[in-house]
């Protein structure tokens, strides 16, 4: 039963690039939303939710999991098939944050996944909504948790 727990669910590997793509899409917007409101708060929020599904991206790549957000940067830095700046990136984002930054690092993060940006685009919104702001109605767990 415990490696069935510790098992990469694989079979999802697909899936979860698009939910985390789009999730990485609307965060960056979110991120945008606090610059213009001047909202700290969403500001920060923001931030910290791009940088997981920035690393969410890369451990799906990896096919590894991770215990929790204590490890997560550990984690991302210790997989092989992951930008080799990453780890500086991420660092250097969360001490100063700016929106160039967060642009650039989801873009490079879609090429060097060769993740489709316009498919992305096009459905974002709505994967967001259904994953964030309607995962209660499915009684699965949340975007973040998978």
């Amino acid at each position: 039963m415990l490696a069935e727990i510790t098992r990469y669910p694989i079979e999802q590997q697909a899936e979860r690039t698009e939910r985390f793509a789009a999730q990485l899409l609307a965060w960056r917007w979110y991120f945008s939303q606090s610059v213009e409101k001047d909202s700290r708060y969403l500001e920060a929020l923001a931030l910290s939710k791009v940088v997981l599904f920035a690393c969410r991206l890369v451990l799906n790549a990896n096919a590894t999991l991770y215990p929790f957000h204590k490890w997560l940067l550990r984690v991302t830095e210790g997989v092989d098939h992951r930008p080799a700046d990453l780890t500086d990136r991420l660092d250097t984002l969360l001490a100063a944050p700016s929106q160039e930054q967060v642009d650039s690092l989801v873009e490079d993060l879609f090429a060097f996944y060769d993740i489709d940006r316009a498919a992305t685009d096009a459905v974002w919104p709505t994967r967001f909504m259904k994953d964030t702001e309607l995962a209660w109605q499915s009684g699965h767990p949340p975007i973040d948790d998978l």
